[in-house]
């Protein structure tokens, strides 16, 4: 109730804006969720590959250091619902980096939209961040999503629900330092990969990129690639 709530107060208001680089015509669509204190633009180069790959690609640009999780999902889901609406999008497809990726799960709750196709996570503390938990009594006032990704009991991360009916592949990096390994999995996930990287540039990478298009087209991750370290 609460979720819907927000997004109707956040329809009045406007949601936050999307970027499309490609047409309609009935293509599937991506959308890509940047991460806390980024932009859109670092998920251009990845978005550049998709495009060549024909997918109609659209960044969602939103205020990540002002709103909590919470308000940020149900302005997501805003964002789903509109292109839900929309007949020249067959399938919607999501890509989150980091807190990206927790509001795409949160967003997806409790019932995914209609259109909702495959979702791919990079590097998300889907199980909560000890960094986040030990940094939000210092920054949690200027960073408002921070409290919610901690991995203390209770946090908005550790209390959402399975996303069913959706498949979930989960990009772990390495030597993430932000996200240990353990706290991207999912219970409910399609795939999981670990890859040879950090966690702030991981969406850049080539290998990251070719995970990503092969889990969109076959619902699972590439077993053949390099960059792989499980």
């Amino acid at each position: 109730m609460t979720a819907v709530l927000l997004c109707a107060g956040l329809w009045l208001q406007g949601c936050a804006g999307v970027s499309s680089n490609a047409g309609g015509g009935g293509r599937e669509t991506v959308l890509l969720l940047h991460g806390m204190g980024r932009t859109a633009k670092s998920m251009s180069p990845l978005e550049r590959r998709l495009e060549q790959a024909g997918y109609d690609v659209r960044c969602w640009s939103y205020p990540s250091l002002s709103e909590d999780t919470a308000r940020l999902a149900a302005r997501l889901r805003c964002e789903l619902d509109r292109l839900g609406d929309d007949p020249s999008v067959s399938r919607v497809h999501l890509v989150g980096h980091s807190l990206g990726g927790v509001l795409a799960r949160a967003a997806l709750l409790p019932e995914p939209p209609p259109k909702i196709g495959r979702v791919v996570l990079l590097a998300p503390p889907n199980q909560g961040s000890a960094a986040a938990r030990v940094l939000a009594p210092l920054l949690g006032r200027f960073l408002k999503p921070l409290e919610g990704l901690s991995d203390a009991p209770g946090s908005a991360v550790q209390s959402l629900g399975q996303v069913e009916g959706v498949e979930i592949g989960v990009i772990a990096a390495a030597w993430d330092g932000k996200v240990p390994v353990q706290s991207t999995h999912l219970e409910e996930e399609a795939d999981h990969v670990v890859v040879k990287g950090f966690h702030s540039f991981l969406m850049n990478q080539r290998v990251v990129q070719d995970q990503v298009l092969h889990f969109l087209r076959e619902g699972k991750f590439s077993r053949e690639d390099p960059g792989r370290t499980e």
